[in-house]
């Protein structure tokens, strides 16, 4: 999985139109981030305990797949300060939101900037 630097990211969420299709960007950024950052937190200096306990939490159908699931974990092992973990999790509340709309609203909308105003706080 390749490493996306700064200049990656904006370029990817620059090039977004939307509301729905930036959230949807930046969400799959976040979790690609995490993704490669969880190995970390496991031993893995053990070929076995990678193979056989490591890869199937961490496979995309593994419950380490799930952006909230993972965040908490990472959290509790005290590798998030709380104000990180607080903002991650509003980011990603809203992205569930956004999800079951049938009507988007906008990057303009007050919805918008009400979350803005909330995570900044």
């Amino acid at each position: 999985m390749a490493t996306l630097t700064e200049d990656d990211v904006l370029e990817q969420l620059e090039a977004q139109d939307n509301l729905f299709s930036f959230m949807k960007t930046a969400h799959s950024i976040l979790l690609q981030g995490i993704r490669q950052f969880l190995p970390s937190l496991f031993v893995d200096n053990d070929e076995e305990i990678v193979e056989y306990a490591v890869k199937p939490l961490l496979a995309q159908s593994g419950p380490l797949d799930d952006i909230d699931v993972a965040l908490r974990l990472i959290y509790a092992l005290g590798k998030m300060d709380k104000w990180l973990y607080a903002d991650i999790t509003h980011f990603s509340q809203f992205w569930h939101y956004l999800n079951e709309q049938n009507e988007m609203p906008g990057f303009a909308d007050d919805m918008t900037w009400d979350l803005s105003a909330t995570s900044i706080a």
